[in-house]
């Protein structure tokens, strides 16, 4: 793929085949992101992947706090006041995806798929300093960008998860992190399922005039 069929070709994908990635692949996809622009080249980011048994554990860690009813406790806040067009495109994504996605489980308040990263066979966790302030999280999103670009490229699919950090402290005992680090974001990441009817569920974009003021042309 050329660059903007990998730009255009990366999706949220929310299916995956249940073939493990190799570690050599994810080495690659990793060493990739590790280009990724930074201030000052600090590289902010850090990240673990979790694989296997210890994947497991990890989703049952978290698809438990949903059904005990943990009380979320995210180190990045979950956007509350939303501007109205942007709202629109969520809600219309939620809606599209509560087609295909199981309803949460009685007493619950999100389908648990999401907690079990989509039972992708991987996935990766990435965290910050605290000390570093906003430009480290926005670096890690470049980072994040990156990897999940590069990952296109060796035929696997991801889907960037917020939603797995309203559960910060658990995942931080779980991978044995101090108070000092914040964690960001979880990824799925695998081979996607091509079979699979919600991979068929693609988001639109706006137009070039609509995000972009014109000054001097």
């Amino acid at each position: 793929m050329d660059f903007v069929e990998v730009v255009k070709a990366r999706m949220s994908v929310r299916a995956y085949k249940p073939d493990p990635v190799p570690r050599e692949v994810l080495e690659r996809v990793i060493d990739t992101a590790l280009w990724s622009p930074s201030g000052s080249n600090t590289q902010p980011w850090e990240l673990a992947v979790v694989t296997g048994d210890k994947k497991e554990e990890l989703d049952s860690i978290l698809v438990d706090c949903i059904r005990k009813g943990v009380k979320p406790d995210p180190d990045v806040p979950i956007p509350q006041d939303i501007p109205e067009k942007m709202l629109a495109r969520r809600n219309e994504v939620h809606a599209k995806l509560g087609e295909y996605l199981a309803p949460p489980e009685p007493g619950t308040s999100y389908p648990l798929e999401m907690f079990r990263f989509f039972d992708a066979p991987v996935a990766v966790m990435v965290w910050v300093e605290r000390s570093m302030g906003d430009y480290s999280t926005f670096d890690a999103g470049l980072f994040v960008q990156t990897l999940m670009l590069s990952a296109v490229n060796e035929g696997l699919g991801t889907c960037a998860e917020r939603s797995v950090i309203l559960f910060s402290n658990q995942i931080r005992e779980f991978l044995e992190l101090p108070e000092s680090k914040k964690l960001l974001l979880g990824l799925a990441l695998g081979y996607p399922d091509p079979d699979a009817p919600i991979n068929s569920a693609r988001t639109d974009r706006g137009t070039v005039d609509e995000f972009t003021a014109w000054l001097g042309l």
